[in-house]
């Protein structure tokens, strides 16, 4: 563990509409690519902190300027996610099921979610 602690910095994140988020950790992976379409430039960066916590990065400049992060936690098998302001906790099936959302999976997802509406209203 020493030696990895080597490789952890400090470090803050600025991030429009809450807190800059300040963390001990280092960075994981990252990407970028422009859209020429609507001349944006957009940068992600994954980080994992010193309490193995991810934070994604995303950072859009040109027409469109923003900054976001979102910390990812997970404790006795229910995972949070915060973005500066607000927070969710998730049970590992329905981050599947928000995951699935998100990348347009409507197929996969619409049964889930019926068959959890049902399982909550008997």
């Amino acid at each position: 563990m020493e030696g990895q602690d080597r490789n952890l910095a400090e470090i803050c994140l600025k991030v429009d509409g809450s807190e800059d988020f300040v963390f001990k950790g280092r960075i994981f992976s990252e990407c970028s690519w422009y859209d020429e379409e609507f001349g944006i430039q957009t940068r992600q960066k994954l980080y994992v902190t010193d309490t193995s916590d991810q934070i994604y990065y995303i950072v859009r400049s040109g027409a469109e300027k923003s900054r976001k992060a979102y910390r990812l936690s997970c404790d006795n098998g229910i995972y949070t996610i915060w973005n500066g302001s607000f927070q969710i906790s998730l049970t590992p099936e329905m981050l599947k099921i928000a995951l699935r959302s998100l990348c347009g999976f409507k197929e996969e997802v619409e049964p889930a979610v019926e068959e959890m509406l049902g399982a909550v209203n008997a």
